[in-house]
């Protein structure tokens, strides 16, 4: 008896001693969370870009989310062959991957889990994409659209049950757009989910960037000597129903290097920028006659521009709707020459 009660005893220890470390984990993951977050608001969240090969970072990641997709009865899959290496930071992509795969396991109980990696397109354009689906409680339309706001989730009962700040998807949005690409996410209530992370295969003239509360650009590149391939200085596209601004902005950027095309208004913009897809896209978001933040999600969203940078230009600081909508950065006018990177 006294053994038995001796081994309670210390059953009922290790429950305890196990629910601190579990409660300090969590409270690690939620300080982490806000430090990144903060680095990234004060403008502080840098990105180091090298060759990045995606196919082994899945890999890698597959072999360390085994235990815990064990443990929820899940079965991890993989398609696709090797993609190829994309510029990156490659710090940030685990995390972001990490977190996806994470959250597809917390979702998900004796179901499936699938990573696909693709290439598209070539170069200087190309991207890859790696979706990652999996057959878990899935969401609706209306949830979907709250999962990329800080300190939200799909709604009470998902916190109360899994836990969580909102704002791991956050965070991994913002390091994806970052380094020029962009998380989306597809969703139907009990049938799953797929998160899909785009980052483009090659990031012009960039080596390092931050995320900061002023316009930046890329260093133009020099153009090429006489007979090559392209004649013409990286070019950056400017919508605003202001001629003075359009004015300005082409005299600091041309300036520093950059060819410049503006426009009046969205259409006009939408088709320059397509037709020569820029190294950046600068947009107005309040026009006369025009919706300006549609304007904005359909240059994010288009399948050419998805990866182009594009800063929005306002007198309205609206800096959350737009990041929500796919923008880079948001500068407030009047603008300053120093404002321009």
């Amino acid at each position: 008896l006294k053994e038995q009660s001796q081994y309670q005893n210390d059953q009922k220890s290790l429950r305890y001693v196990s629910n601190v470390l579990e409660s300090g984990k969590m409270l690690l993951a939620i300080i982490n969370d806000l430090l990144d977050l903060a680095r990234i608001e004060a403008g502080r969240a840098d990105v180091h870009l090298d060759k990045v090969s995606v196919t082994d970072v899945c890999r890698t990641l597959l072999a360390l989310m085994k235990p815990l997709a064990d443990k929820k009865g899940n079965t991890l899959h993989v398609v696709g062959s090797d993609v190829g290496t994309v510029d990156a930071d490659l710090t940030k992509t685990r995390q972001i991957l990490l977190n996806l795969l994470s959250n597809a396991c917390k979702f998900t109980e004796q179901g499936q889990i699938t990573i696909e990696a693709a290439r598209h397109g070539g170069q200087p354009v190309g991207f890859v994409t790696v979706a990652i689906r999996d057959t878990g409680i899935g969401m609706s339309q209306e949830q979907s659209e709250k999962l990329f706001k800080a300190f939200t989730q799909a709604d009470v009962s998902t916190t109360r049950k899994y836990g969580g700040t909102g704002l791991g998807l956050v965070i991994c949005r913002k390091f994806c757009r970052m380094m020029g690409g962009d998380i989306t996410v597809e969703s139907t209530v009990g049938e799953g989910s797929t998160f899909t992370v785009r980052l483009p295969v090659a990031v012009k003239a960039r080596s390092s960037m931050r995320l900061s509360g002023v316009m930046w650009l890329p260093p133009p590149k020099a153009p090429t000597g006489q007979g090559g391939p392209d004649q013409r200085h990286p070019t950056v596209v400017i919508i605003d129903h202001d001629e003075s601004v359009r004015e300005l902005m082409t005299r600091l950027l041309e300036r520093d290097g950059f060819e410049t095309l503006t426009a009046s208004n969205p259409e006009d913009g939408f088709r320059l920028a397509r037709e020569r897809v820029p190294v950046a896209i600068a947009t107005e978001v309040v026009f006369p006659d025009a919706d300006g933040w549609e304007a904005l999600q359909r240059l994010t969203s288009d399948k050419v521009l998805r990866g182009v940078p594009c800063f929005v230009l306002s007198t309205e600081d609206d800096k959350q709707r737009g990041h929500e909508l796919g923008a880079t950065e948001f500068v407030i006018k009047p603008l300053a020459g120093q404002r321009i990177r």
